[in-house]
């Protein structure tokens, strides 16, 4: 699929990965896990395509405590 994308002219794709945390994406009922984001993520950079990925900080989970989402998030983006 990612080479159609690249030569149907795609340059740039936008990802609502919503935060770096198993925890907080569980919460929000999301369907994937960080580790699928890391992975589709190198997949859409190896095919040529930039990423723009969007986040959301302070959802339910997020915390700057001992599991500190909220740092993990950040230095993901």
């Amino acid at each position: 699929m990612l080479d159609k994308l690249k030569r149907a002219g795609f340059s740039w794709l936008a990802f609502g990965i919503e935060a770096a945390s198993d925890r907080v994406l569980s919460d929000v009922d999301k369907r994937y896990e960080v580790k699928q984001v890391y992975d589709t993520v190198a997949q859409v950079k190896a095919a040529g395509i930039n990423i723009i990925g969007n986040y959301i900080f302070g959802l339910p989970e997020d915390d700057l405590g001992t599991h500190d989402s909220r740092r993990s998030t950040w230095r993901s983006s």
